[in-house]
């Protein structure tokens, strides 16, 4: 690993300096107010010379502070996803193996009812040709032992359920309010002078400024 991790009591260090640096600009620039052209001039020469400027040198430490960071966690990524990776797929493994085991242990329920069933009906049906009373249900109750889905050990326990997700199985059914629009693209298409019915280019008035 080559980065370092920064210096986290000198970045506060250089944060409490610029929130001072801040706070002396604050009533400063609340006492700015445009009535005139004069005003308007000292706003844009208060913006130049010292908010932006300023602005400019927080973000710039930030970024470096920043971009430091997320260079450690790239390398603490890949550092410990191997590892990660290995035992996800152990656990995969593992856990697939219970749900195939309880698929065939739930199909051989589902047959073993399917027959007690059949059974009980050729009993009932059996015991009315016979004129006697039928003791048997029409609809017989399960007989066939239930599958364990929980299993409960000294250091936890494993489960099998059914959970809810969304299978979004054909886009072209789904209605509009569901789609989300790529305004990306779109915003391209209609800079490039391409129609796009629904939207247009718009404009509204900001404040831009550039610090020398």
């Amino acid at each position: 690993m080559t980065e370092t991790l920064p210096d986290i009591k000198h970045m506060r260090g250089e944060i409490k300096d610029f929130l001072t640096a801040k706070e002396a600009l604050v009533a400063a620039t609340m006492a700015i107010k445009v009535v005139d052209e004069e005003t308007d001039v000292q706003v844009s020469k208060f913006l130049s010379s010292a908010l932006v400027p300023l602005r400019k040198q927080i973000e710039a430490k930030r970024q470096q502070y920043s971009t430091s960071l997320r260079r450690l966690a790239t390398e603490w990524d890949k550092e410990f996803n191997p590892a990660l990776q290995a035992i996800d797929g152990l656990i995969g493994y593992l856990k697939q193996a219970r749900l195939d085991y309880n698929q065939i242990k739930q199909e051989e329920t589902r047959l073993l009812q399917a027959e007690l069933d059949r059974k009980a009906e050729e009993d009932r049906k059996a015991a009315e040709a016979r004129g006697e009373l039928s003791q048997i249900p029409e609809d017989v109750a399960a007989l066939a032992p239930a599958v364990q889905t929980t299993i409960k050990t000294a250091n936890g326990s494993t489960s099998i359920a059914k959970h809810p997700y969304l299978d979004i199985y054909d886009e072209a059914k789904l209605p509009r309010q569901y789609l989300i629009p790529d305004k990306g693209k779109i915003w391209e298409d209609v800079k490039a002078g391409i129609e796009v019915p629904g939207a247009k280019l718009a404009y509204r008035e900001q404040v831009s400024v550039r610090a020398k």
